[in-house]
């Protein structure tokens, strides 16, 4: 029997799909636009649970055509309810990556749905 397993980044499983509201570290620059190229940005979110204590850690996420929802919608401290899945290497595929955070070892994540939580 051969068995033949092809990764779908396009399949979701609830374990690996991150479902959280996220404060935004700070913005890297320049928000970056789509044209005839397809960017990832990289944008630093820290996330808070509650563990017996608050805890918390920084997480990169690899958001499409930042752009897109307007440079005044990112802002530093402002909470955002994301949907994201681990990254990997066939959601990258064929994308610039625009990247300010090239040596920081943080777990990274593909942004499936990204929302601003007030103003």
């Amino acid at each position: 029997n051969i068995t033949i397993v092809i990764e779908d980044p396009e399949k979701k499983y609830f374990g690996d799909t991150l479902f959280k509201t996220m404060k935004l570290v700070e913005v890297p620059g320049r928000i970056v636009s789509c044209g005839n190229v397809k960017y990832l940005q990289v944008f630093k979110f820290e996330l808070q649970w509650f563990d017996n204590e608050i805890k918390r850690k920084e997480i990169l996420l690899y958001i499409e055509c930042p752009q897109a929802l307007g440079s005044n919608f990112y802002s530093p401290g402002a909470e955002y309810i994301i949907t994201a899945i681990p990254l990997t290497n066939k959601l990258t595929e064929g994308k610039q990556v625009y990247t300010v955070y090239g040596s920081q070892q943080l777990e990274t994540y593909y942004c499936l749905r990204i929302r601003r939580v007030g103003n």
